[in-house]
């Protein structure tokens, strides 16, 4: 996530559209964490504590 390699970049453009294009199911409070999770992850504002 932190190459500039075009070709990860790609991957992750695909990736992100992805999971963002996944609808938000009130129901589905598991499936919700993880995508927010991985939203987080995958845009690098991911918190590591020291």
């Amino acid at each position: 996530m932190t190459d500039t390699n075009t070709a990860n970049k790609e991957w992750l453009d695909k990736l992100w559209s992805n999971i963002t294009a996944q609808p938000t199911n009130q129901a589905s409070y598991f499936g919700n964490t993880v995508r927010l999770h991985s939203v987080i992850v995958v845009s690098g504002n991911w918190w590591s504590p020291n």
